[in-house]
């Protein structure tokens, strides 16, 4: 079992958000290229990632990081739906 300055070493902020960018330029690449469901899939993906400092309570986080989380996971949940729906 880990402790919590171990898991704390496991994440790295800057890490997490180049990785996050890099999976938002992959949905944004597929989009362009008319796959709809990679690019889904990439942007549920990039949600694992989190770019903002997961340290932070959910409560205790600036508005726009909500905003833009919920955006995201909102724009994920729509693609996911009509992917099932088409």
């Amino acid at each position: 079992m880990e402790t919590k300055a171990q898991t704390n070493k496991l994440y790295n902020p800057k890490v997490y958000r180049v990785i996050y960018g890099l999976f938002l330029i992959m949905t944004i690449s597929y989009l362009l290229r008319n796959n709809l469901e990679q690019a889904v899939i990439n942007m549920g993906i990039a949600l694992l990632f989190d770019p903002f400092d997961q340290s932070i309570k959910w409560q205790d986080r600036k508005m726009l990081h909500k905003v833009w989380l919920l955006t995201h996971l909102a724009l994920t949940l729509i693609g996911a739906a009509y992917l099932l729906i088409r």
